[in-house]
């Protein structure tokens, strides 16, 4: 009856809290670190995160990001598909929030780390990026989509004179000098660029 089901399933809630609830003191002298998600721009702790991950300061990710105009459901996230549940056939979806996808689209072009790098530590996800490859697809398709007219074979052919143009734009943007903080000590130090 649903009066049993209830209770068992009240037992088990109880069960889970007794074995795996952590009191807030347990959590802060806990021996393992746990590394902060980042869900959105304002998760970064300052610009030089922002440029060592993404190669962007936080305001120019900010406006890229609302450039980019990602679609959102009115809860204000995106839902991607990933699959029926078996026997039932109830649609799945996966639940990101649009700046989530955004970063970790930026983070992964970025630096070519795979998504299993990525989702530990980054994104604090488990499961070796499963979710994150759906968001990373969504990124990638929606990019795609919304700059289709510039985006292809046709249009490649328009940019091809201005290719040495933008490769002294790259060279210059690449050979900058950058300075950043050094989280530990706190003091900022230069790196230079390279070509």
């Amino acid at each position: 009856t649903i009066l049993q089901q209830h209770q068992v399933v009240s037992r088990l809630v109880e069960f889970d809290r007794v074995i795996a609830d952590m009191t807030e003191e347990e959590e802060h002298r806990s021996s393992h670190s746990m590394q902060q998600r980042w869900n959105c721009i304002a998760d970064l702790e300052n610009d030089d995160i922002a440029r060592v991950h993404t190669r962007f300061n936080k305001a120019q990710l900010q406006e890229i990001f609302l450039r980019f105009g990602f679609l959102t459901e009115a809860d204000g996230f995106v839902r991607i598909f990933y699959g029926n549940q078996p026997r039932i056939g109830r649609r799945r979806f996966y639940l990101f929030h649009p700046e989530e996808i955004f970063l970790y689209g930026m983070i992964k072009v970025a630096n070519a780390h795979t998504h299993v790098l990525m989702s530990t530590p980054v994104f604090g996800g488990i499961g070796g990026g499963r979710k994150e490859t759906y968001g990373y697809k969504y990124f990638i398709n929606h990019l795609c989509y919304k700059y289709k007219n510039l985006l292809n074979p046709n249009e490649f052919k328009r940019w091809i004179p201005m290719f040495p143009a933008f490769a002294e734009a790259i060279r210059k943007k690449v050979i900058q000098e950058r300075l950043y903080l050094n989280n530990k000590t706190g003091e900022h130090f230069m790196v230079p660029g390279s070509w």
